[in-house]
C-alpha cells in the first residue's frame, strides 16, 4: 500500500486516472489517495508524521522544508510548467492600475511564508524594488483577501491565475497584471523513513511508471479540458487555456534551478535566514539520486540568468527613462528590448531576406522580452508567435506588449519549443526566426527543432537564424565560458549547420559569415559596459554590474579567440511542385 497525498485541483488529474483506469493495478501496487486542501504545509506535516508515503507539492514549500531539516527527499518534477500568479486588485476604479502602482504600498497575503506572501517577494525582486517597497497585511483566505482590496485595506494581492479568473468575469476583482513561479511548480517528494524500506522504494518507482503512462494518456487524449472543467469548476475556456500551457510528466529530471531558483527567492523574502538556514546545502542533498537526476539548464548554467538580471535591468532602465507605468510607442522600447547583436537592423535584414509583408505570418524562437516580435509587428503589421522558454521573460513581454497595443498582433507562449511546436498547426507559418537561439540546443535537439520548423513552414516559408557556428578547436578555457556563460553545449561549423538543415528537407539559400562584425559588437558593448559602470551601479546596483559586466566581457574575449563565430542564415521549406527536385541539391558550400 502507498498512501499519496495531494491537492483537490486540477493538476493532479493524472493520479485519478491512473486509479481509475486500473494503470496501479497494472504496475503492481496499491495506491490510496488522501486529499489535503490546506496544501503543501499540511502534506509536509503529513510526511513527517507518517500519515503518507508521497506528496505531490508546491517546489517552494518542498525546497524550503528540506532547507530547514525536514527529513524528505524529492524524486520527480511532476508539473513542469510554473504556476501561475494573477496580480488582483478591487474591482471598482482605484489608483492602481498596473504592477508599476504596487510600489510602496500594501500587498495582501494569506500568511507569512504562503505563496502570495512568496510571489509577492518575487515580484519585487523582478521590478528592480527593495523588499521594503511591499507592506505585507496578513487576511487570511481567498475570501478575506477579495475583502480587503474591495474595502481598500489593501492595494492587491496574488493567487492563482484560474481560481481567480470568476471573480474577474464576475467584476468583484481587476487582473492588474501577472506573475509565475520562476521554476516547475510542483515536485514529488516522500520521507527518508519511508526510503529506508525496500518495499516502499519500489512501490514508489511503480507507482511512478504508471503515473507517467497517465500524463501521457492526459496529454494524448481528446477530451480532457473538458474532463478538468467538469471535474474542477473551470469555465471550459479556461479549462481549454489551462490544459494548452500545462506540462504534466512526472519526469525523472530535476534542473537545478528548480532548486535554485526558489531557494534563493526564499532568502531574499526573509523565508530562510542564517538561523533556519545557516550554511548552504549541496542541491545534491534535496534529491534522492535513485529516483532523480539533478541536470544543469539555461538558468542555473547560465551565469547571466541566476538571477532576474534581464528584467531587472529592463524595469530599470525604464523606471529610469520615466516610462515604468501607461501606454507605449513600440519605438520607445527600442533603446531596452533588443537583447541580441545588431539591434533593429538584424531584424531589418531578415524582413529584407525573408521578403515579410504585412501579410506574413512570423514564428520567434527564443523571444526574450519581445523585442523583435513588437518591431515586427509594428513596422509590417504582420502576426507573430514569440516563443519564449523563460516564463518570466515572456511575461513582461506579454506586459510591455499590451502597454504598446500590439496584443493582437503579437501573441505570447511561454514553453520549450521542442514541446510547443507540435501542438501548432502545420504548414501556418511564412518564416521562423531566432536570434542567438539555436546555439542553446543539443545535436539531437536541433534535428528535433529542424524538422519541426520545417513541419510548420508554409511551402517556400524562410527559417532565418543569426547564431554561432564553430570556426577552430576550442580551448579548455572557451569550452567553459560557452557552457557556462552561453549554455552551448554544441556548436556546428557553418557547414554542418546547413547540412543539418538540408536534412529537415530544407534548402539553404545563404549562409553569410558575421565574425568580423560580431567580434566588433561584442568589443564595444563590453567596453561601453565598463566605461559606464558608475552609471550602471547607479541604475542597477552591485549584483546586476556584477553579472552583466563579466558576462559581456567573456562573450567578447570569445569571439577574439577566433574558433567561435557569427553566421546568418537563411533556408526555405520547397514550394510543393518542387520538393523532389530540390531535396536532391547539396548543401550549400560555407565558403
Amino acid at each position: 500500500m502507498l498512501r499519496v497525498g495531494g491537492v483537490p485541483e486540477h493538476f493532479n488529474l493524472p493520479w485519478h486516472l491512473a486509479l481509475e483506469r486500473g494503470l496501479f493495478s497494472e504496475a503492481g501496487v496499491r495506491v490510496e489517495w488522501h486529499e489535503y486542501k490546506l496544501g503543501t504545509g499540511a502534506m509536509v506535516s503529513a510526511l513527517e508524521n507518517g500519515e503518507v508515503d508521497l506528496v505531490i507539492a508546491l517546489s517552494e514549500g518542498l525546497v524550503s522544508a528540506i532547507a530547514q531539516g525536514a527529513p524528505l527527499k524529492l524524486l520527480a518534477t511532476y508539473v513542469e510548467s510554473p504556476l501561475r500568479w494573477a496580480i488582483s486588485t478591487g474591482g471598482a476604479p482605484s489608483a492602481v492600475n498596473e504592477v508599476a502602482d504596487l510600489r510602496g504600498g500594501r500587498i495582501g497575503i494569506s500568511r507569512f511564508t504562503s505563496g502570495s506572501h512568496l510571489m509577492s517577494c518575487v515580484l519585487a525582486s523582478q521590478r528592480g524594488w527593495a523588499q521594503s517597497d511591499l507592506e505585507y497585511v496578513v487576511e487570511g483566505n481567498f475570501e478575506s483577501l477579495r475583502r480587503s482590496v474591495n474595502e481598500g485595506h489593501t492595494a492587491a494581492f496574488m493567487w492563482e491565475h484560474f481560481t481567480s479568473k470568476p471573480y474577474y468575469d464576475s467584476g468583484e476583482l481587476r487582473r492588474i497584471g501577472e506573475i509565475a513561479t520562476p521554476w516547475p511548480c510542483f515536485l514529488l517528494a516522500s520521507a527518508a523513513t519511508v526510503l529506508a524500506d525496500p518495499a516502499k522504494r519500489e512501490a514508489l518507482r511503480r507507482a511512478r511508471r504508471a503515473v507517467q503512462q497517465a500524463c501521457s494518456l492526459f496529454r494524448r487524449e481528446e477530451g480532457m479540458a473538458s474532463e478538468v472543467s467538469k471535474r474542477y469548476g473551470l469555465r471550459e475556456e479556461d479549462a481549454a487555456q489551462w490544459y494548452a500551457a500545462v506540462r504534466i510528466t512526472a519526469s525523472e529530471v530535476i534542473s537545478e534551478s528548480t532548486l535554485e531558483q526558489p531557494l534563493q527567492a526564499l532568502k531574499e523574502a526573509g523565508i530562510l535566514t542564517k538561523e533556519k538556514y545557516p550554511a548552504d546545502l549541496p542541491l545534491s542533498h534535496f534529491v534522492d539520486s535513485e529516483f532523480a537526476t539533478l541536470q544543469p539548464d539555461i538558468r542555473s548554467a547560465m551565469r547571466l540568468y541566476h538571477r532576474p538580471e534581464l528584467l531587472v535591468a529592463l524595469h530599470n532602465n525604464l523606471r529610469r527613462a520615466g516610462k515604468e507605468r501607461g501606454p507605449l510607442g513600440f519605438r520607445e522600447l527600442l533603446p531596452f528590448d533588443q537583447n541580441h547583436y545588431g539591434g533593429t537592423d538584424a531584424i531589418d535584414r531578415c524582413v529584407e531576406v525573408c521578403g515579410l509583408t504585412p501579410s506574413s505570418r512570423v514564428l520567434q524562437l527564443g523571444s526574450s522580452v519581445g523585442g523583435p516580435a513588437r518591431y515586427l509587428a509594428g513596422t509590417l503589421g504582420c502576426a507573430v508567435l514569440a516563443v519564449e522558454l523563460q516564463e518570466g521573460l515572456s511575461a513582461a513581454a506579454r506586459e510591455l506588449t499590451a502597454r504598446c497595443s500590439l496584443q493582437e498582433l503579437v501573441h505570447h507562449v511561454s514553453g520549450d519549443f521542442l514541446q510547443v511546436g507540435p501542438h501548432l498547426a502545420p504548414a501556418s507559418y511564412d518564416c521562423i526566426c531566432s536570434w542567438l537561439t539555436q546555439l542553446h540546443f543539443s545535436r539531437a535537439d536541433r534535428a528535433r527543432l529542424f524538422s519541426t520548423a520545417a513541419r510548420l513552414l508554409k511551402p517556400g516559408g524562410a527559417l532565418y537564424a543569426e547564431d554561432f557556428v564553430l570556426l577552430g578547436s576550442l580551448t579548455p578555457l572557451e569550452e567553459q565560458c560557452l557552457r557556462r556563460d552561453v549554455f552551448c553545449s554544441y556548436l556546428p561549423s557553418r557547414g554542418e549547420y546547413a547540412a543539418q538543415l538540408t536534412a529537415a528537407g530544407m534548402v539553404v539559400e545563404q549562409n553569410e559569415e558575421l565574425t568580423a562584425e560580431w567580434t566588433a559588437w561584442t568589443r564595444a558593448r563590453a567596453d561601453k559596459f565598463q566605461q559606464q559602470r558608475a552609471e550602471q551601479l547607479a541604475a542597477h546596483g552591485e549584483e546586476i554590474v556584477a553579472a552583466l559586466g563579466p558576462f559581456y566581457e567573456a562573450v567578447a574575449k570569445l569571439f577574439e579567440g577566433g574558433h567561435v563565430g557569427g553566421v546568418r542564415i537563411l533556408a526555405r521549406k520547397p514550394a510543393q511542385q518542387q520538393q523532389e527536385q530540390l531535396e536532391q541539391q547539396p548543401a550549400l558550400s560555407p565558403d
